[in-house]
């Protein structure tokens, strides 16, 4: 009885040990190559698209965005704006900061995201709307996530994809993925300035994905 009640004793101190804690470090600014620090305001640790094409003119966007805001001139990343309307809906956004050391300091809420009307100079009736997510200034250097997925019902042209659209952001990773279903054509791409070749694979359900 007495071993049984040390063995529990022991297992229970080493599920609390594990709770307490919590989730592996993640985005750790000294893992940061020292090469992507030179003249930069942020880094760009992951920057991830999946546009997963349902059908003609439909289509399910997933993104992640996490970045490493070194000083004030970088803070604007820290807000993340999404433009939506009837026919393009956010189904969800999620968000999170990590200090230097790679810790959960902060997760997104409800109250930390606006939802406005937008005007675009011509109509005064539009069901165009704005969702702004915004964290608040902390310790430099930090990171900010953001993870969001959208529906868009009126897909008529695929978008334009930068793999660096800021010169003071260096990037550490960026990917996007392009899935389209069997019976649709090979899609057509122009790639610039890539020194990686687009890869193609197949999905089990023989979905056809440009990587």
């Amino acid at each position: 009885m007495k071993k049984y009640i040390l063995w529990a004793l022991a297992l229970y101190c080493s599920i609390i040990a594990q709770a307490q804690a919590g989730d592996p470090p993640k985005y750790e600014v000294s893992k940061i190559p020292a090469e992507l620090l030179k003249g930069a305001n942020a880094v760009i640790r992951a920057d991830e698209e999946i546009l997963d094409i349902q059908g003609i003119g439909r289509a399910i966007k997933k993104m992640r965005f996490a970045v490493t805001i070194l000083n004030e001139e970088a803070i604007h990343y820290a807000t993340k704006r999404l433009s939506y309307y009837k026919l393009f809906k956010i189904n969800r956004l999620e968000g999170m900061v990590y200090d230097q050391y790679g810790k959960v300091i902060a997760k997104l809420k409800k109250s930390d995201i606006q939802d406005n009307g937008t005007f675009d100079g011509v109509s005064f009736v539009s069901d165009s709307r704005v969702k702004v997510a915004t964290f608040a200034r902390t310790a430099y250097p930090f990171t900010v996530e953001f993870e969001y997925e959208a529906e868009d019902l009126n897909l008529m042209h695929y978008e334009t994809w930068y793999v660096q659209s800021d010169p003071k952001a260096a990037v550490e990773s960026s990917v996007i993925e392009v899935v389209v279903p069997t019976d649709f054509p090979d899609l057509r791409y122009h790639t610039q300035n890539l020194t990686n070749k687009v890869e193609m694979s197949s999905t089990s359900e023989g979905k056809k994905i440009y990587r």
